[in-house]
């Protein structure tokens, strides 16, 4: 659950360390090798089909992080699970791997999916996989909300105060905030849960 370790290390040892393979490839930048593409484990191959692949099947169990940004990269570049990844990453959120990262680097990656283009995509991503409720269990449900604007208003000010307290970290819920976000018992409760692990 911990960040991994930055150690010095050749170029086949640093690529293998990464997410996904999309993220694993490499352009020589040195004169004599200039341009040529290091792609060890097929990385172009998924970034023209779209795909999202782990590079091993231990890789959500290295890092449970990855499965929120797998979700969030998804979700910003139109992409999908390829089917190896797709099994791990539901066995993983079904084993809740999630509980095993600290509180501050679970909320950390979680608040770039609200600082995603299109947060409301990425957070929608999050809730279908069953991500979101491990996270945010109070949170209400987004896709009935996706047609009604009045709902969405709602939520939006909600998730404002929700990116604040991982912004700017822990902050009493007074009562006025509490009254300009008109949060529910539940919200409240919800909060403050989630300021105890920051």
């Amino acid at each position: 659950g911990k960040a991994p370790q930055v150690t010095f290390s050749d170029l086949a040892a640093d690529l293998a360390r990464r997410d996904f393979s999309i993220n694993a490839l490499a352009i020589a930048i040195a004169p004599a090798s200039f341009s040529t593409l290091t792609d060890q484990f097929n990385g172009l191959r998924d970034l023209r089909s779209k795909k999202i692949a782990v590079l091993h099947g231990g890789s959500f169990q290295d890092d449970p992080a990855r499965l929120i940004r797998a979700s969030r990269l998804a979700a910003r570049l139109d992409f999908s699970l390829e089917p190896e990844t797709l099994r791990l990453f539901q066995q993983a959120v079904q084993q809740q791997f999630l509980n095993r990262l600290p509180g501050a680097r679970l909320f950390d990656e979680f608040r770039k999916a609200l600082v995603e283009p299109d947060p409301f995509r990425a957070l929608l991503a999050l809730e279908s996989s069953g991500i979101l409720a491990q996270i945010v269990p109070g949170l209400p449900d987004l896709q009935s909300k996706a047609g009604d604007s009045s709902k969405l208003v709602e939520l939006d000010s909600y998730l404002a105060l929700f990116a604040q307290l991982l912004v700017w970290g822990k902050h009493e819920l007074r009562g006025e905030v509490v009254s300009k976000f008109s949060l529910t018992e539940l919200q409240i409760s919800e909060l403050q849960k989630i300021q105890q692990q920051l």
